[in-house]
C-alpha cells in the first residue's frame, strides 16, 4: 500500500498507529463505538484516542482528507469530541465522570492479577486475598474493592487470570495495601505454577493522557510558552502532580492568566 501498488488498505486499529501515507484522502471506521464497550472505565478514552489517531491518517499530503465513521452511538461525547477534533470538549466530559465515579486520575487503582494453572486454586487465592482486604478495609476507610472476579481475558495459553481492583485516593494508601499482602505473605503461593502481580491505575497511567494535553497544546489559541510545557510535562512524569492539575496550568497560559 506504501509503494502505491494497492488503492485500498484495509486493517484493524493497528493501522492508525503512526503511519504516514500522504495519498490517503479518505478513511472510514467501522463500528467505531465497539470499544465504549469493553469493560472499564476508559472506553470513551480509547475510543477517543482510536478515532482522533485514524482521523489523523486522512489528508497528509498536499490534498484534503475525508472521514466516515459509522456508530451506532453517535450521540456519544467521545464520538463527537472526536468527529470535531476536540480535546478540550472530551476532557471536560470525561473528567466529570471520572471525578463522578472516582476513577483515576481522581483517585488511584491498584488491579491484583492472579494466574494459575489450576482455575480452583486462582479462586482460592482470590478470596483469601478478598478477606485479607476486607480487614484491612476497617481500618482504612479511604479503601474499597471497586470489583473482582475472572479477568477481562480469563484465560491465556492453559492460564487461568483472576482480578480484584482497589480503589483508595492515595497512591500511598495502595501500596501500603500491597506491602501488608506481602507481609501476610499472600503475595506468594505453595503452587509452583501461580503468579500474583499488583498494577497501579491500569489502562491509563500517563500515556494516553500526556495525548489529550499535548493535543490541547497544539490546538491552542494563544501559544503556550515553552517553558510551560517542559516544567509542566517533567512534573507530570514524576508523578509530582496530577494530569487534572498539568491540563489545568496549560488552558490557563493559553488563556493569558497566571500560572
Amino acid at each position: 500500500f506504501g509503494n502505491g501498488e494497492a488503492d485500498i488498505l484495509v486493517g484493524t486499529q493497528m493501522i492508525v498507529k503512526g503511519h504516514d501515507f500522504p495519498n490517503v484522502t479518505l478513511v472510514g471506521v467501522i463500528a467505531a463505538d465497539l470499544s465504549l464497550f469493553g469493560g472499564d472505565y476508559h472506553g470513551a478514552e480509547k475510543t477517543f484516542q482510536l478515532l482522533t489517531q485514524a482521523a489523523g491518517r486522512a489528508g497528509r499530503g498536499e490534498s484534503k482528507g475525508s472521514v466516515v465513521i459509522q456508530t451506532y452511538q453517535p450521540e456519544h461525547f467521545s464520538i463527537l469530541a472526536a468527529k470535531n477534533q476536540n480535546y478540550q470538549e472530551f476532557y471536560e466530559q470525561e473528567i466529570m465522570y471520572r471525578k463522578l465515579l472516582r476513577y483515576p486520575p481522581v483517585s488511584n487503582l491498584m488491579v491484583i492479577l492472579i494466574s494459575a494453572t489450576v482455575e480452583e486454586e486462582a479462586q482460592r487465592k482470590l478470596e483469601q486475598l478478598l478477606a485479607f482486604i476486607k480487614e484491612v478495609q476497617k481500618e482504612s476507610t479511604k479503601l474499597s474493592i471497586v470489583g473482582s472476579g475472572d479477568a477481562s481475558v480469563s484465560k491465556i495459553q492453559d492460564v487461568y487470570r483472576k482480578v480484584i481492583y482497589c480503589r483508595h485516593e492515595s497512591y500511598d494508601g495502595l501500596t501500603d495495601l500491597k506491602e501488608a499482602i506481602k507481609l501476610k505473605g499472600l503475595n506468594s503461593s505453595d503452587q509452583k505454577n501461580m503468579m500474583i502481580q499488583f498494577d497501579f491505575s491500569p489502562y491509563l497511567s500517563y500515556p494516553r493522557f500526556v495525548f489529550l494535553l499535548i493535543g490541547l497544546i497544539i490546538t491552542s489559541i494563544v501559544q503556550t510558552s515553552s517553558a510551560t510545557v517542559v516544567v509542566v510535562l517533567t512534573a507530570l512524569y514524576a508523578h509530582v502532580i496530577p494530569i487534572e492539575t498539568a491540563i489545568a496550568v496549560v488552558l490557563g497560559a493559553e488563556l493569558g492568566t497566571t500560572v
